[in-house]
């Protein structure tokens, strides 16, 4: 994409091929983190619902502005329904999954899939605690303003860097909650509680629901945005990889 080589993390479970695929989109506010990061957490879900979990080392913003990073995603997407079986992967069970940002563009992409000219039918949607809408002005967010990590100024900050013009921002494919959802795969929805970006996700729930998806929803009291990179010693997020395995497992049949 845009001449640009990128790098995939590949985990591939123990046992004989072909797998299931996750393809699991890191989160940052689309300028920070990176395979290297979410490492762990992509080992976490590829041994619990023994699929081959593939992380793509998207481009970053503010260098790279909206839509690069969605469209790097969906190459990789393309490559592994095309490619993928030579590998041992199975193209025919694919979901898209990611956290804060990467949510976003699992759900951005999800649509673009759906929309496209040639539309690729995904097994679910593993979103978790993600970036719907570029509203800054919801009861969560005026809630957690200024605390718990996550804030409204770093969320304008973002915004800023991702979508710079403003139209941007009331595309569809940058603010999923602006869309319409019909059509789009099984949906799992983790939610952070004490997390600026939660009222938007029971949002995106509801108007899933709504759109007539299969949504399944989990809030994890007491957590703050982010928790699922501390698996190694957050409880939560361990029960969270262990549903969100379960879940996968269901959705790969």
């Amino acid at each position: 994409m845009r001449g640009r080589r990128i790098q995939c993390r590949v985990h591939i479970p123990a046992g004989p091929g072909p797998h299931p695929v996750l393809l699991y989109l890191h989160g940052g506010g689309w300028v920070w983190n990176s395979i290297d990061t979410h490492d762990r957490l992509m080992r976490e879900y590829a041994v619990a619902a023994g699929c081959a979990v593939i992380g793509p080392d998207y481009a970053l913003s503010p260098e790279a502005v909206f839509p690069q990073a969605l469209e790097e995603c969906e190459a990789v997407l393309r490559w592994i329904v095309a490619e993928g079986g030579a590998w041992g992967l199975d193209p025919r069970h694919i979901v898209v999954g990611g956290d804060s940002a990467g949510a976003n563009l699992a759900a951005g992409l999800a649509l673009s899939l759906r929309d496209g000219g040639a539309p690729v039918p995904l097994a679910g949607l593993l979103l978790n605690y993600g970036v719907f809408d570029s509203r800054l002005d919801t009861s969560s967010y005026q809630e957690f303003a200024t605390g718990y990590g996550l804030t409204e100024a770093r969320m304008r900050f973002y915004w800023d860097a991702y979508a710079p013009r403003p139209a941007d921002r009331l595309n569809p494919l940058a603010a999923p909650l602006r869309a319409e959802l019909a059509g789009l795969p099984p949906c799992l929805l983790h939610i952070a509680e004490l997390d600026v970006l939660a009222s938007e996700n029971h949002a995106m729930a509801a108007k899933l629901r709504a759109a007539g998806v299969a949504v399944e929803t989990e809030v994890f009291p007491g957590t703050v945005h982010g928790f699922l990179r501390a698996v190694d010693s957050v409880g939560a997020a361990r029960r969270a990889v262990a549903a969100g395995a379960a879940w996968l497992r269901t959705r790969f049949g």
